[in-house]
């Protein structure tokens, strides 16, 4: 199992940079109970997704100056672009307790990427290889059982047109449990779905932000200590 987690910020609201590295820090640290084996983050910055991943626990991840950079890097094109485009900015993120597929094997890390979607995956599907047959157009790639889902939900997309009949017929095929946070590249949208109602959040009053996570303990403590009072302030 794993631990996934995302910030939204409404486009309308100012943010300072290292306060939304600081508070996203904060979500890895919390989330490294539910995996040490690698971490992962994908950053919307409205016109592009950029993802960074590496083997070994978050709390290693976010001292890394690559993570910093990227992070930095998507603030700043999501800043310069937001005054000629309705966009929020948003990120994604996992901590990884490996379950299959080898953790030094980079595609095996999340957040995953597919032709057409991005996403990060808490859970086990349990019927994969019975979805792997009924589904022989797919291509296998990788050794995670995410990408099944992931592959699954695009071909869905695809045909239905809409995300929410895709999201329904993707999660009625599978079987196991899934908690979900996806991207796709030919819109701006971020998917939330759960099958065990694992996804909490927390959002102001003036819906300034959206915060997610799929344990109620990584919210939890990040209001105890005061994180997210900081951050909501520097807004």
């Amino acid at each position: 199992m794993s631990g996934i987690f995302g910030l939204a910020i409404n486009n309308r609201i100012n943010f300072n940079n290292n306060s939304v590295i600081d508070l996203v820090d904060s979500l890895f640290l919390y989330s490294e109970t539910r995996g040490k084996e690698s971490a992962g983050i994908a950053l919307h910055s409205g016109n592009s997704i950029n993802v960074y991943k590496e083997a070994g626990s978050p709390s290693k991840f976010i001292k890394n100056t690559i993570y910093k950079k990227e992070f930095k890097k998507s603030i700043e094109s999501y800043k310069e672009n937001r005054k000629s485009k309705d966009f929020s900015f948003s990120l994604i993120g996992h901590s990884r307790l490996v379950t299959n597929g080898l953790q030094y094997k980079e595609v095996n890390n999340q957040p995953v990427v597919i032709e057409n979607l991005v996403g990060i995956h808490n859970g086990i599907i349990t019927n994969e290889e019975e979805l792997w047959a009924n589904n022989n157009k797919l291509k296998k790639e990788f050794e995670v059982d995410s990408e099944i889902l992931l592959k699954l939900l695009d071909i869905n997309l695809e045909n239905e047109g809409s995300l929410e009949k895709a999201a329904n017929n993707t999660f009625n095929a599978i079987e196991g449990s899934a908690s979900v946070a996806t991207y796709f590249s030919k819109s701006t949208y971020l998917l939330l779905a759960t099958n065990t109602g694992s996804i909490f959040y927390i959002n102001d009053l003036q819906n300034s932000f959206f915060i997610f996570a799929s344990e109620r303990f990584i919210l939890k403590k990040l209001v105890q200590s005061g994180k997210l009072r900081e951050f909501s302030n520097s807004l």
